[in-house]
């Protein structure tokens, strides 16, 4: 399942595909995102998997992409093992400059201002010069982030672009928990058709349970957080895909 999230939580476009993730149905979802829906995409944001860019620029002449910060962040632990290695006391002695500069990193993708940002920025590319974060997985987390700078900085140029895909992540999940209880399907056709109708089911939802700075949602659906009066469209006719 391929999905595309908007800024208002809006489930723009769905793909059912048969096979894991791969860049033939990233085309696929984007193709039909530009071609068919006529979509005009000004930003993206994904969890760094460099199919889902490639493929949007295939379709799309301008964009900006922005990196899930949580995802980074996901990336850098697993380049040496961080999870790992916190657990053993022998190994956090072994890895000491490494979960530091670990750190370090965190601390910079936290920073609430572009300009605190850069300055973090250049005092941990100044200590690295001076050759004090050496050894493989240190060099491997400062390229890491170097290829990846760019990306990382685009929601302090723009607050209507976030800084995670939560926003999908949340969303993906809502699915997760319903198809978890289904066996099976007998056609692609009926897999299909499943989730067209579950997601205009949640298009049309009205929220009732968000909270603190989300609570503006309730008693409104995703659609009519987009500006759309939904209030007499039946959502289960948009769900069924023609023979």
């Amino acid at each position: 399942m391929y999905i595309g999230v908007d800024f208002c939580g809006d489930i723009v476009h769905i793909l059912a595909s048969d096979s894991h993730e791969n860049k033939t149905s990233w085309n696929q979802f984007f193709k039909e995102l530009k071609l068919e829906i006529n979509y005009n995409l000004i930003s993206l944001v994904s969890d760094g998997n460099p199919d889902i860019m490639a493929t949007c620029a295939i379709h799309y002449d301008s964009f900006v992409y922005a990196a899930c910060h949580y995802h980074f962040l996901k990336r850098l632990d697993r380049s040496f093992g961080y999870l790992t290695v916190v657990r053993n006391a022998q190994k956090k002695k072994q890895f000491k400059l490494e979960i530091e500069l670990r750190n370090k990193i965190h601390y910079l993708l936290h920073q609430d201002t572009l300009t605190e940002f850069i300055v973090d920025c250049k005092n941990l590319n100044e200590k690295y010069e001076t050759n004090y974060y050496r050894g493989i997985y240190c060099d491997v987390m400062i390229n890491l982030l170097t290829d990846n700078l760019e990306y990382l900085i685009v929601h302090y140029l723009d607050e209507y672009i976030s800084k995670t895909s939560n926003r999908a992540e949340t969303t993906i999940k809502q699915y997760e928990r319903r198809l978890k209880n289904v066996e099976g399907f007998q056609s692609v056709i009926g897999f299909k058709n499943y989730l067209n109708a579950f997601t205009m089911f949640l298009r049309f939802k009205k929220y009732t349970d968000c909270r603190g700075e989300n609570s503006y949602k309730n008693g409104q659906s995703r659609l009519q957080l987009t500006g759309i009066d939904s209030s007499k469209i039946n959502w289960f006719d948009y769900g069924i895909l023609p023979d």
